[in-house]
């Protein structure tokens, strides 16, 4: 997974300040994947997803959380294997 500023940013135009925005199942992986980013790079959800559509959000938070989960397990995993 390779996410640059250029697809950062056209996430951000895209879903900042559109609550509104239909729902876009295309858009629905790039939101998980931006979620699974935020939490391999330790980043908190940012300011301007409140202002995103819910179902944006609701991806968003489910990456970040599922990809957090395995993280922990992984860690775990490999402090019991020591």
């Amino acid at each position: 997974m390779a996410i640059t500023a250029k697809d950062l940013l056209r996430l951000y135009a895209t879903l900042a300040e559109r609550r509104a925005l239909p729902y876009d199942e295309a858009l629905i992986a790039t939101c998980f994947d931006y979620g699974i980013f935020l939490a391999h790079t330790g980043a908190n959800l940012p300011q301007w997803l409140a202002k995103a559509p819910q179902w944006a959000r609701a991806a968003v938070v489910v990456g970040r959380s599922s990809a957090l989960r395995a993280i922990k397990e992984d860690r775990r995993l490999t402090l019991a294997a020591e």
